[in-house]
């Protein structure tokens, strides 16, 4: 009798602890799907050229963030299209090219046909564009923005004597896919150039 009693507390002892042990797997499992759920609606996973995944930033800090983007983004261009001499206009225009549609290739090939980058060439000028403001909308899509600054065309050591003009810009901007040469993920679209004149 007294073996009877130790086999049924010995399975019973058996029985509990696989039935813990069986419980505690399943507590540990639906944690960790949880925990995974949590992780992956805050997150974004890209994967790069090279199939390797990670974390972009979540959904709503990336729309939180898209003013300075837009803001850069429009610096950056104008920055490539405008700041020229006779060393870098093809590269910065090639990268400014990037970063804008058809509108903006098009004032390109006028300046192109007009002779203007071989003016910038051939009198060894440069032409640099300051800020003066930059207005735009980022509560509406396609976003919408104003630039305003001067530009000046001198040479090399004679930056007071240049020609001096203000100029006014609008454009929109479209959300696009990001890459390498396009890191803020925006287009710039329907560039209109409202005045460039002497002051």
């Amino acid at each position: 009798m007294k073996i009877d009693r130790l086999l049924l507390f010995s399975k019973t002892v058996t029985i509990t602890a696989v039935f813990v042990a069986m419980i505690s797997v399943l507590a540990s499992l639906a944690y960790s799907f949880y925990l995974n759920k949590q992780l992956f609606k805050e997150h974004i996973y890209v994967l790069d050229g090279n199939g390797a995944a990670f974390s972009a930033k979540n959904i709503k800090q990336e729309l939180m963030n898209r003013e300075p983007e837009i803001r850069s983004h429009l610096t950056t261009f104008h920055k490539y299209f405008f700041n020229l001499d006779q060393y870098n206009y093809e590269v910065n225009t090639n990268k400014a090219l990037d970063l804008i549609d058809e509108s903006g290739k098009n004032y390109y090939l006028t300046l192109l046909n007009s002779g203007w980058y071989n003016t910038i060439k051939m009198n060894s000028l440069v032409q640099e564009m300051s800020f003066d403001s930059i207005i735009m909308n980022a509560d509406v899509y396609p976003y919408m923005a104003s630039v305003y600054g001067k530009t000046n065309v001198y040479r090399y050591g004679e930056e007071i004597n240049g020609t001096k003009k203000s100029i006014g810009i609008e454009c929109k901007l479209f959300d696009v896919a990001r890459t390498q040469n396009n890191p803020h993920g925006l287009l710039i679209s329907n560039y209109n150039i409202l005045y460039h004149a002497k002051k």
